[in-house]
Order: C-alpha cells, then structure tokens, then sequence
C-alpha cells in the first residue's frame, strides 16, 4: 500500500482508470495478437471483461494479489507463482488461516527495523486468500489466541446455488459485505467448481471423504446400515461394527473388472475428538462373485475398542475407482459393565439365509479372545436391520453378561413383550428356547430364542426382554430392540 502524496497519486490513476471506457480501450487490441518484451513475459488478446478488469483494479489497490490471475494480467514471477499456487492449495483444502504477526508492535521511528509492513503483507496474503484475518499490533500471544477464539465463536452459514459454470475445477471468487457501521466480515474466499472423481487427485480425493466424515454431511449415492454394540474386556470394550450394503448398489453393468471397496470407520466422543478408528481396502472380482453380491449385498464386519461413554460412529464407504460413496452416523453408548451384577445387551435378530458377500477384517477377531458372534461353533450373523416377514418366525440371540466371573450364573428368567412404534403393548409373543451356552472368561453367556410367528401387521415395532430372578422376581436387567414386519 502507497502512502502519502504517493497514496493520492495511486488513488487518482485509479479513479481515472476506472471511469475510462473500457470497450473503447480494449478495440485498441487486436484478439489474435500476441506481444513479447524481452525480460517482461508475454501479453495475449485474451481481454477482460469491464467486471473483471473493475474487480482486479479493486484486488490490486487492496494489496490482495492473490485474487489476480497472474499469468493473465502480467508476467508471472516465479516467487508470485508460488505463493499462488500454495494459497490455492489452502483454498481447495477449506483452509481459514487466521496468522498472528508475532513480531507485534513495531516504533515507526526506529529506522534500524527497516520498512515496517513487509511481513505483515505475506501474513495478509494468507489471511486474505483463505477467508481469515491478520491479528497484528499486539505483544501478548496469549491475548491474540483470545482474540481468534473470540472472532471465530460467532458464525453464520449463508447459502447460495451458483449459476453460472467455467468449468471443473475453476476457483470463484466471493465478496460478502454487511451494512452494519463498523462490522467486518470475515468469510471464505470463493469455491471451487466440482470435478470428476476420475480427473481427482489422490490428495483431493482424501480432501473430499474428509469433508464429508467431519461434517457429517448427509448424501451419497449407496445407502448404508450400521450396527454398533459394546462387549465389555479389559482394559477397553470391543465395539463389532457391522456394515450392509445392497448388492445392486455396487454391482454395475460390467462384470468384467474387479469392485475396490474403501471402509472409513471414525469414532468420535461427545467432545468431538476422535477416540478410535480403522480403515480399510478389499477388491471383489466381480466375474466369479458379482452374481452373490448382486443377490445379497455386502456385509462388513471391523471393530474398535472404546472406553465407557457416548460415541457417534461415523462410516464412510466408497466405490475407490467410480468414486461412488455412501455415508451413515449412528449413536453408541459404552456403559460401565462393572458396576452391575447382570448385564443384557441389546437382542440381536439373527440372519437366516447367510448370503450374500460377507467380509470380515482379519484384524477384526483375536484368537486369544473369544467371538461374540459364536455360537456351538457356528457364526451367528446378526441382522444389521433387524426384519422379521409376515406371519413367520425369526432367530433372537440374547447376550448376557454376568456378574462374579468365577461363579456359577445365578437362575434368571426372561420375559418378552412387543410394543409397537406408539409404545402400545401386544400380547405376549410365544417363545421357544433353543440352547444355551456356559458362562465365558468374561462372564457372557449367550441364549438362542425362536420368536413367533407373530400375528402382527406389517409395520416397526420394539422387542423387550426383561431377565428376572428366579427366587424374588426382582428385574436384574432390561434391554429392548427396534424390528420391522414386512
């Protein structure tokens, strides 16, 4: 920035500038030539509109050269392209840089500093490229991170659906302004176009999955179900995460090839920070098991280990060569297992017909540890959207934990009652044990029900079961699921 009589020289060029006729300068030009001066770089006819010319007038005299289109307007120094290039990654990345000038406040009249401003102008380049603002003239850091907090509590989300398009890609630069008298807004740069996830760049393509995981934003073209649950262990819980998608929504018209699937597990506590997580990659050679997937979906199986609380699971999945995604969040309480004598875990409605493409994680299961999910030596796959059809019976398993491990189980009974999504009861539904097996090292013992046919209409509905002990009928323990009649 110029200042004194320089600053009024600058200001008039500019004025005057600004009130030429700009169509009648640009007929001046012929658009097919093309100029080079020797040191200078090169000048071609591809002209600015009035708009454009008028916008980078007013980016130049602000000091906000990050917004002009060197290449364009004049030669191209190295350093400038640079810094345009670094400031364009902060932007694609939905960076806000807020830099704090940590040299704080300067005396203009100690000549042995050399000319002040020199730094703060890189500092503003950043701020200003990214939608942030330069905290300056202040010595107390601790007093300037206040200050950030403070500017950054208070936010509003504007929206606004764009209508014209430049291409993929393409940076567009936004302005907002308020008429409030002394009010700054402090909001971001501009946007970009989106591109094809094929012309992505590995970088970007991370970028995009984690947009949509930390914001949690709702969308995507394959739908997802999930179902976490907490067994406890020591010195953490293990969190089974199973995973279902419809076959035909990953099976395309060529069968040809092979699917890559992308799995993206992030557990995230009731502060937001992140307390476990996996990912992982697999292919499916669709020519010899497309057909299953396509017939029963996918089922993925991983796990976490947490510590007592509540948790959002987030699950983010993608097709890594189409670029297709699907994205689900579900709620999750660890409670604290040692803090009672019996322990029900939520019903889990058992698949019948296990087909379908079922992967689970090598690193999901340890063999020093025993699987939840067995039983007699026979996996049980647990319905991730428990379904029961009209008129026929299903398969529950209750899982029971309890309390001492190194004693025999004391006697409980349990009761079943069905409530619909009202919270009406029905009657009693009928229920046949199957089998029952003895107490692990972690005390969990495991029931297998068969429950109905229910004489139910199609609709949602709520499985209880209460355990009770079998001398006073006092309740040790209560858990419930939701089920559909279809």
């Amino acid at each position: 920035m110029a200042t004194g009589e320089n600053a009024a020289i600058v200001r008039r060029a500019y004025e005057a500038f600004n009130t030429a006729d700009m169509e009648t300068l640009n007929e001046t030009f012929d658009e097919s030539a093309s100029w080079h001066t020797p040191g200078r770089g090169s000048f071609s006819g591809d002209r600015e509109s009035r708009e454009e010319t008028l916008a980078n007038n007013d980016f130049t005299l602000n000091g906000q050269l990050w917004a002009l289109d060197i290449d364009r307007r004049y030669s191209n120094s190295p350093l400038q392209k640079e810094l345009s290039d670094s400031l364009d990654r902060l932007r694609r990345a939905d960076c806000v840089i807020y830099p704090i000038d940590i040299a704080g406040l300067k005396s203009t009249g100690d000549g042995s500093v050399g000319p002040g401003g020199r730094g703060e102008d890189s500092l503003f380049a950043f701020a200003s490229a990214t939608g942030g603002e330069l905290i300056k003239n202040a010595n107390n850091l601790s007093d300037q991170m206040r200050r950030i907090a403070e500017k950054t509590s208070l936010t509003y989300v504007l929206s606004f659906r764009p209508k014209k398009t430049s291409g993929q890609g393409k940076f567009h630069a936004l302005r907002v302004k308020t008429r409030s008298r002394g009010a700054r807004v402090s909001a971001r740069s501009g946007y970009y176009e989106s591109k094809d996830y094929g012309r992505m760049t590995p970088l970007e393509r991370t970028l995009a999955a984690s947009d949509v995981i930390n914001h949690e934003k709702n969308g995507g073209e394959i739908p997802l179900n999930v179902l976490a649950m907490a067994f406890p262990e020591q010195p953490l819980s293990r969190i089974p995460i199973l995973i279902q998608v419809p076959g035909e929504m990953l099976v395309t018209a060529d069968t040809t090839g092979s699917l890559d699937i992308g799995v993206y597990v992030y557990v995230v506590d009731s502060q937001g920070a992140l307390a476990d997580y996996f990912t992982r990659m697999f292919s499916v050679d669709l020519a010899k098991q497309g057909e299953r997937l396509a017939e029963g979906g996918l089922r993925f199986y991983g796990n976490c280990r947490l510590s007592p609380g509540d948790y959002r699971v987030r699950v983010y999945l993608r097709d890594e060569k189409a670029g297709r995604y699907g994205f689900q969040v579900t709620n999750l309480r660890v409670p604290q297992f040692s803090t009672a004598t019996l322990h029900a875990l939520p019903p889990l409605f058992i698949e019948e017909k296990q087909g379908g493409l079922n992967v689970r994680d090598r690193r999901a299961t340890d063999v020093a540890l025993s699987e939840p999910f067995q039983l007699g030596g026979d996996f049980l796959l647990p319905q991730v959207v428990p379904t029961l059809p009209l008129s026929k019976s299903g398969r529950v398993c209750l899982m029971v934990y309890t309390k001492p491990r190194d004693s025999a189980v004391s006697p409980f009974e349990i009761e079943a009652r069905i409530f619909d999504s009202s919270g009406s009861p029905h009657a009693n539904p009928r229920v046949v044990l199957i089998g029952r097996s003895v107490p692990d090292a972690d005390g969990l013992v495991k029931v297998l029900l068969e429950l109905g046919p229910l004489d139910l209409p199609r609709g949602d509905y709520v499985f209880q079961v209460t355990f009770r002990d079998t001398s006073d009928r006092t309740i040790h323990s209560e858990s419930a699921s939701n089920f559909r009649v279809s």
